[in-house]
């Protein structure tokens, strides 16, 4: 491998840079979300072991849910895809 193909490879490793912040910014708004709505409707917190919470989401929150989680996915998909070209010269299978 020469140099030149070398600083190439490097080259398109750097530029994932901004997707692999991307989804991991993405992640994180996830997480924040999940812990903001995902709570107990009735509030208990002395449970059974394997009894049901209830949980309960106005449409707004579940769309924003399914945007964020969505989001997620595509852009890990895309990571993936970028980065196998990125390493290997390749379209991932």
């Amino acid at each position: 491998m020469t140099t030149t193909d070398l600083k190439e490879r490097l080259n398109s490793f750097e530029d994932l840079e901004m997707y692999v912040r991307g989804v991991a910014c993405m992640a994180r708004i996830l997480g924040d979300l999940l812990d903001e709505n995902l709570v107990d409707y009735e509030g208990g917190t002395l449970r059974e072991a394997g009894a049901n919470v209830r949980i309960v989401l106005n449409s707004g929150q579940m769309d924003m849910l399914r945007f964020v989680w969505n989001d997620v996915i595509d852009r890990a998909i895309n990571l993936e895809r970028d980065f196998l070209q990125a390493a290997y010269g390749k379209e991932a299978a």
